[in-house]
């Protein structure tokens, strides 16, 4: 009896990763004042979206989870250096 469900279709992690990896060089960091952190925030905060949108495609890629949340503590980082400036 197996206790765990396995997957029946491949999973689309290939396409969900260069999304992300290409979002940073799309928008140069530099027009919005200091140091670009407003934009790099910015360019952060939309990959945590696309990231959670592949894994809202993709639930059971451990591949596409740890990406996002390697994304969600670099935001999370960046935020709290903010904060504290």
């Amino acid at each position: 009896m197996p206790t765990e469900p396995t997957p029946t279709e491949p999973e689309p992690a290939a396409p969900a990763a260069p999304a992300g990896s290409a979002a940073p060089a799309a928008e140069p960091a530099g027009s919005a004042g200091q140091s670009g952190a407003p934009d790099a925030t910015g360019v952060l905060q939309q990959q945590l979206v696309e990231s959670l949108m592949a894994v809202i495609g993709a639930p059971d890629d451990v591949h596409v989870a740890r990406a996002a949340d390697e994304v969600l503590h670099t935001l999370d980082t960046r935020l709290a250096a903010q904060q504290a400036a």
